[in-house]
């Protein structure tokens, strides 16, 4: 096989002595974060982005669609300034004359970036699941450049925030109705506490924005850059906690009934950059603090390296079943350096910590240290109790045809319930070399 698919078939071999199954019987945490998604949304933003072209076109590496300078012949000698290729400089030509205001695909990137930098997971929600009334089991909504929003979905939202969530938006937010038509008046400014006047436009230009205020006992200060910003917008009802260079007003937080919004009036989409050259970290403790302070979410089981600094580039999956616990880390091969990080894990306090692919017992700790190399993944499982021990009893001999009974004991708490545990039996034969269709992974519950 190719040293791709070679590394691939080891770590699919090692997840399948065990780990595979450990997970399989858990069930994912479920988020707090809902991120919106309609289909009527995403061809509004295909309509507004002035290239009517594939996701990955739209800023995988860098955000084509509104650098004019990037239209250049395919041949151009500078790569990186021109790597567009003639198919969609003919879609760009196709779509010319339309406005350039930006994308859902490019928004939701950067803001699912910063989530999972923040040690945080998201579900995606469709339009339809929130006009149903959906959002109730989540506690912050992101709606990254959503144009489309139906009367009946922004009735949702509105109520949503009464009932004490957070919505935060970046701009442009409910210009369209579910069918893309445009509304005479955006559907969610009262909500955010902003008015449109007339004259209001949206200016496509190299600016930078300045958070630098104080939110729900949170500081908030960052510096960034953005291209897109409404002009002209009005604050009605909220404040302001920054301003781009432009003058218009930028990250304006409001209240409504018991939750609380936030419209950036500005876009994030220099962050996907700023993460591949290590320069994120501004930007994502502004996002941490915004979701600690107005959302209310505990982000204290953030990775962090061996001084105690937040980690970027380590995605975290947790999953549970009853007192058993599994975090998996996965670090992320597309960053600046490409080195291996000394990280620290918080896991709770009381638990005893397993690293489930080697097998190995950490100890009984508040966190667990580790090293990870891009793309390297690890799991551990915490439990309340250590296993004290593992007993195999077995006969000396057995013959060809006859069945082997195995009696295994495990040494578990000394009160309290059993959780789950997962054995893998490995079968030798008289040359000592394992015979791997005799052998198998089993559970063993309480």
């Amino acid at each position: 096989p190719t040293p791709v698919f070679a590394r691939l078939l080891r770590v699919t071999e090692e997840l399948k002595r065990g780990p595979a199954l450990l997970l399989k019987g858990c069930r994912p945490e479920p988020p707090a974060v809902a991120v919106y998604y309609s289909a009527a949304n995403w061809h509004a933003s295909t309509l507004s982005s002035g290239v009517g072209n594939h996701v990955n076109n739209l800023g995988f590496a860098y955000e084509k669609w509104f650098q004019a300078n990037l239209l250049r012949s395919y041949d151009n000698p500078d790569r990186e300034a021109a790597a567009v290729s003639a198919e969609d400089a003919a879609f760009y030509h196709l779509w010319e004359g339309s406005p350039r205001a930006g994308h859902y695909a490019a928004s939701e990137k950067n803001f699912a970036l910063l989530l999972f930098d923040l040690g945080l997971d998201f579900q995606l929600v469709d339009g339809r699941e929130v006009a149903a009334g959906g959002l109730e089991k989540y506690r912050v909504l992101i709606l990254p450049f959503v144009e489309a929003l139906s009367p009946a979905e922004g009735e949702a939202i509105v109520r949503f925030v009464e009932d004490g969530g957070l919505v935060v938006a970046d701009y442009n937010c409910g210009l369209r109705d579910g069918h893309g038509k445009f509304y005479n008046r955006a559907l969610l400014d009262n909500l955010f506490g902003i008015r449109r006047p007339e004259n209001y436009r949206l200016a496509l230009a190299a600016n930078s924005v300045t958070v630098d205020g104080t939110a729900y006992q949170q500081s908030l200060q960052a510096r960034f850059s953005s291209v897109f910003s409404g002009q002209n917008l009005q604050v009605s009802g909220a404040r302001a906690l920054g301003c781009g260079d432009d003058g218009a007003p930028a990250f304006i937080a409001g209240e409504h009934g018991r939750g609380r919004t936030l419209y950036l009036n500005c876009d994030l989409y220099s962050y996907h950059g700023l993460r591949r050259n290590g320069r994120e970290t501004e930007v994502r403790e502004l996002l941490a603090g915004i979701l600690a302070g107005m959302g209310r979410l505990d982000l204290s089981g953030r990775p962090r390296d061996v001084d105690g600094n937040p980690l970027s580039h380590l995605r975290l999956f947790r999953f549970s079943d009853g007192d058993l616990s599994c975090t998996a880390v996965l670090k992320d091969h597309l960053v600046h350096d490409g080195r291996t990080v000394s990280a620290r894990l918080p896991l709770g306090r009381g638990i005893h910590v397993y690293e489930a692919r080697l097998g190995r017992y950490c100890g009984q700790a508040a966190e667990t240290s580790f090293d990870l190399a891009p793309g390297g993944c690890q799991i551990f499982a915490a439990l309340p109790y250590k296993l004290q021990e593992v007993k195999l009893a077995a006969p000396k001999r057995v013959k060809r045809g006859e069945t082997l009974t195995l009696q295994i004991r495990l040494g578990g708490p000394v009160s309290g319930k059993f959780v789950r545990h997962v054995l893998r039996i490995r079968v030798c034969g008289p040359n000592g070399q394992e015979r791997r269709c005799l052998g198998g992974v089993i559970e063993v519950r309480d």
